[in-house]
């Protein structure tokens, strides 16, 4: 019986480390590790290369590489120079909720990379999404949703 035990909690185990690098590989971290960027970014832009700015005024559009700020480990670009402006003399005014990434992921416990053209501002903060069905499972009970990310987050 003591083998049998052994040999079951040896596959539970394998099983599981095997769940665990396959999370890994398709970007999806345990945010309680620590593994994940303060901000979710590709090629080290944040947003994929997103104007921050933009999003509050109305339409997210592409920044440029001649309008760059460095901030908290990755870089931002803006359309405009008065944007990057803007960021700079404030840029916790503009930063996505829980470093851009997934939202809904985040009230879960994952880091999940965001999808910038899926996003909603609440009380005046932006928060992505990794697509728009997950964004619309998240609206559904907002201020649930908001709590479980905070209470997430590090």
């Amino acid at each position: 019986m003591k083998k049998i035990v052994i040999i079951g909690g040896s596959i539970i185990l394998v099983l599981a480390l095997v769940a665990f690098i396959g999370m890994l590989g398709s970007g999806i971290l345990p945010v309680g590790f620590g593994m994940h960027d303060n901000v979710s970014q590709t090629d080290g832009l944040a947003l994929n290369g997103y104007d921050v700015v933009t999003y509050f005024e109305g339409e997210p559009l592409m920044g440029y590489p001649e309008f760059t700020s460095e901030y908290a480990g990755a870089t931002w670009q803006f359309h405009l120079l008065k944007h990057k402006e803007f960021f700079d003399a404030a840029p916790e005014t503009f930063l996505p909720e829980f470093g851009g990434h997934c939202s809904l992921a985040m009230s879960t416990g994952f880091a999940v990379e965001g999808e910038p053209t899926s996003y909603e501002i609440i009380n005046d903060k932006l928060y992505i999404f990794s697509e728009d069905g997950v964004k619309a499972t998240f609206m559904e009970d907002v201020d649930a949703s908001i709590k479980a990310c905070n209470a997430n987050w590090k």
